[in-house]
């Protein structure tokens, strides 16, 4: 007997993005998904299953509902239901083919008070509306639908009760009123499964968190049709539809639009050799007719910025080929989309450069140069008291000098994991200490260093750190602010070298990205400079490093092509379970932002043994040591084509 399918929250979720996905769900073992749970791991990565536990505290005295499966767990609700009044945390309640289990419900005679719990952040003047509350604000139609779900189930599973939606989320304007907070709720994982330990000496503060009633936004939600596919229904036909045809397994036939390019079903091509399908060709194939050959053409989706790609859909029109001059006007990012479509549309792999552009900013150079780069993490549950939740933590950068002479060092890293250390403060010290030793131009990539920095200074001044204003004076140094009546740039502001990435350099590889993972493989492929100076065993040898030894960072696949170096960093955990494998891509190396500051929380919040914390923390190094070596490697490719051969 085939094993019963339930449309739960997250999947009533899903289907609500696109119903199309249930059917991949349904038949995971063929479409693989890259998702690889990415609410696990924001969970994780910003306290969220400390939130659940927190939320327990605040309605306190309830009982766990832990019984597995889909008949068991209701089987036990209704009978603690049938008892009298309780508090039941992770209630199941069934309805036909719609199963849920609730955060947190209060039963009082005959009502139910359901709350969900959301490791969102909330302040007094959060807006759930629009201006003229016509609808719903886009940001928080996917945590009210769910919670109107939730009551619409329950509603059905238990006539004769009433029932009163809440959101329990993070409020943003408290202050925590004790120490060592976020440390209290630790994670544990046995088999496969997640669990909370509660430190019971550690104080509790559940008035982070505020309950708000949204009976109005659930019953609104309810009352207004839904669009599933290309149908038009009332909510209750949505949900039956979407149940009715994820168990069947059943392929809605929804339209294509731009958030196709966000996929996650795509398979990989190690995926395919073992026969697995890739969900957004099959979409593709079944609603537009493409062949497999069309997939090799470049597609709209890979447009830089561009805001009409629905507008394109609607016309047919999916390929670069298909575009005009017209259709991205002659601003100065229509005249970037355009050189990105003629490039691609005809095939041409050579790169552009701005090489004025770049002669001009090499004139403006200080030496020695550094590459400075940062991993952060916001955390919902502050460190200490007198902290707001989610305030920015950096807990780790990485340090790259580039000499007169051209020669190249990592010079410097810094690291925070010690558990319940609240690291913004010294991490200030030890970056100010790396670049104080000359008046070097600095470079960061993108915005966010200079944000961090910002974010910080707002925390010294608030702090009786011995050393504040000298800290808070080299901030303001080497960053730019523009807020309100606060306006300064600093003497050594960080230059932002994807702002030069942006307006002097473009390679078809990088598919419109300019993101430093894209942007990095690119220019290896272009320079013969790069390609010899990174291959062999030069790296970590003649080139020091902090981290690595004889590293090659030029190597090629089976196709000859050059492989993006992010791809050749080594395996950080020796086991594979689900959250070693959903921080690492392909299961081996830190990757990205996201997966270094999963892996941080790991270190924070889990009893992580003296082994594997190292292990860990080598990974970290080295994903971070790779950041600064990328932007190294970009500035070169830009020197090699604005100043070769001259002094500098």
């Amino acid at each position: 007997m085939a094993t019963p399918r339930f449309l739960t929250k997250s999947r009533f979720k899903i289907g609500l993005e696109c119903p199309d996905k249930l059917y991949f769900v349904h038949h995971a073992d063929q479409f693989p998904s890259q998702k690889l749970d990415d609410e696990f791991l924001l969970a994780l990565a910003e306290g969220g299953y400390q939130v659940g536990e927190l939320a327990k505290l605040k309605f306190a005295g309830g009982t766990e509902i832990t019984d597995p499966g889909h008949l068991k767990p209701v089987e036990t609700t209704q009978a603690l239901l049938a008892a009298g009044d309780c508090t039941l945390y992770e209630a199941a309640f069934r309805f036909k083919n719609l199963f849920i289990r609730a955060d947190v419900i209060v039963k009082t005679g005959t009502h139910i008070d359901l709350f969900e719990v959301k490791a969102k952040s909330w302040l007094p003047e959060t807006e759930f509306w629009n201006k003229d509350h016509s609808a719903i604000r886009g940001g928080w139609q996917s945590y009210l639908y769910d919670v109107a779900f939730q009551e619409w189930v329950i509603q059905q599973a238990m006539p004769g009760f009433t029932t009163t939606p809440h959101l329990v989320l993070v409020d943003k304007s408290k202050l925590a009123a004790a120490d060592q907070l976020n440390q209290k709720f630790r994670v544990q994982r046995n088999n496969g499964r997640i669990s909370i330990r509660v430190d019971e000496q550690k104080p509790v503060d559940t008035n982070l968190l505020v309950s708000l009633n949204v009976s109005r936004e659930a019953q609104f939600l309810r009352n207004s049709d839904l669009t599933v596919g290309d149908q038009s229904l009332s909510f209750p036909e949505a949900v039956f539809l979407l149940a009715d045809g994820y168990e069947k397994g059943s392929f809605f036939n929804r339209p294509v639009n731009r958030t196709c390019q966000d996929c996650e079903y795509r398979a990989t091509p190690d995926q395919r050799k073992e026969g697995k399908s890739d969900g957004f060709e099959y979409c593709w194939m079944k609603k537009e007719g493409f062949t497999p050959p069309d997939f090799l053409k470049p597609m709209i989706f890979e447009i830089w910025n561009y805001r009409k790609k629905d507008d394109l859909i609607v016309e047919k029109r999916f390929f670069l080929d298909q575009l005009n001059r017209a259709d991205v006007g002659t601003t100065d990012t229509g005249e970037r989309q355009w050189l990105q479509i003629e490039k691609r549309a005809s095939g041409d792999q050579t790169p552009w450069i701005d090489h004025d552009f770049l002669r001009h900013e090499f004139s403006r150079l200080t030496f020695p140069v550094h590459m400075i780069d940062f991993e952060t993490s916001s955390v919902a549950i502050p460190f200490f008291k007198g902290q707001k939740p989610y305030q920015m933590v950096a807990f780790q950068f990485s340090h790259h000098v580039i000499e007169s002479d051209g020669s190249v060092r990592h010079a410097g890293q810094w690291l925070q994991d010690e558990p319940g250390v609240f690291p913004n403060f010294d991490f200030v010290r030890a970056l100010k200490a790396e670049l104080d030793k000359d008046t070097g131009t600095i470079f960061r990539y993108a915005t966010h260093e200079n944000t961090v920095l910002n974010q910080i200074r707002d925390q010294l001044e608030q702090s009786e750190e011995p050393d504040r204003q000298e800290l808070i004076d080299f901030l303001e140094s080497i960053t730019k602010k523009k807020t309100g009546k606060e306006v300064y740039e600093g003497e050594r502001n960080m230059v932002d070298l994807r702002e030069w990435v942006v307006k002097a350099f473009y390679s078809p590889l990088m598919k419109g990205s300019n993101s430093i993972k894209k942007v990095l493989p690119a220019v290896i492929h272009h320079s013969k400079f790069l390609q010899t100076t990174y291959s062999g065993t030069r790296y970590g040898t003649q080139i020091p490093s902090l981290n690595f030894n004889g590293q090659c960072w030029v190597e090629r696949d089976e196709y000859g092509t050059i492989r993006n170096p992010y791809d050749l960093l080594p395996p950080v955990f020796e086991q594979e379970d689900l959250l070693e494998l959903a921080v690492t891509e392909n299961g081996q190396s830190l990757a990205d932002g996201g997966a270094a500051m999963t892996a941080w929380a790991k270190l924070q919040f889990e009893d992580v043994l003296t082994e594997e914390r190292q292990r860990i923390r080598q990974g970290l190094f080295r994903y971070c040591e790779l950041d600064t070596l990328a932007m190294v490697m970009v500035w070169e490719w830009f020197r090699e084509n604005a100043v070769a051969g001259s002094a500098y």
